[in-house]
């Protein structure tokens, strides 16, 4: 799942770019890491750090298993007995 969200970003990138489907930019991604020789998320991070300079590590919001958990459990809570008392 990791790799995937780059190559979900990059292809949204040529999508709004090119005004094409999203089966089309991921077919321009493939072609592109065919005649490049570099693995498909790898071309996608380079689109992404040309459009947006950003060299950092991309990651969706779910990965952070912490945080997801904390929602997991404040959802529960909310269901079970109302809203969670606060931390102190």
């Amino acid at each position: 799942m990791e790799l995937r969200t780059p190559i979900d970003l990059a292809c949204g990138m040529i999508m709004e770019q090119s005004h094409c489907t999203q089966e089309e930019a991921f077919k321009f991604l493939t072609t592109a890491s065919r005649h490049r020789n570099q693995k498909v998320h790898d071309v996608a991070d380079g689109i992404i750090k040309a459009r947006t300079g950003s060299s950092g590590h991309i990651t969706a919001h779910f990965q952070d298993r912490s945080c997801l958990a904390q929602r997991t459990h404040a959802a529960w809570a909310m269901r079970r007995s109302g809203p969670p008392t606060p931390k102190r």
